[in-house]
């Protein structure tokens, strides 16, 4: 099973970035690990942010799913997090493409 899951600073409830992975541990540490890799993307920069408030970011599970359904699952939970007004770090790539998941 695929586990999709949100990263959010802990005590808050805002998810900020939605993703998808067999080990959700292994998968928050090389987020949390990728500061120095494409410096200026939105979610590394959340990171370091947070890093410098020392904030803890944590990973949440939102659903599992079968891995022939992550990818459009995947986008669901983006576009229901845009939707709730969620500040998303994720690519302008990975958000434009949950426009054909709308209304799943």
């Amino acid at each position: 099973m695929i586990k999709i899951y949100g990263l959010r600073e802990v005590g808050q409830e805002e998810i900020r970035y939605v993703g998808k992975t067999i080990n959700p541990q292994n998968r928050l540490r090389g987020h949390l690990g990728q500061k120095e890799v494409n410096a200026g993307h939105k979610k590394k920069t959340w990171v370091s942010e947070c890093e410098e408030k020392q904030v803890k970011i944590e990973i949440v599970i939102l659903e599992e799913c079968d891995p022939s359904i992550a990818s459009a699952r995947e986008a669901f939970w983006i576009d229901d997090c845009i939707r709730r007004g969620y500040r998303l770090t994720n690519s302008n790539r990975v958000a434009q493409q949950t426009q054909a998941y709308i209304d799943w």
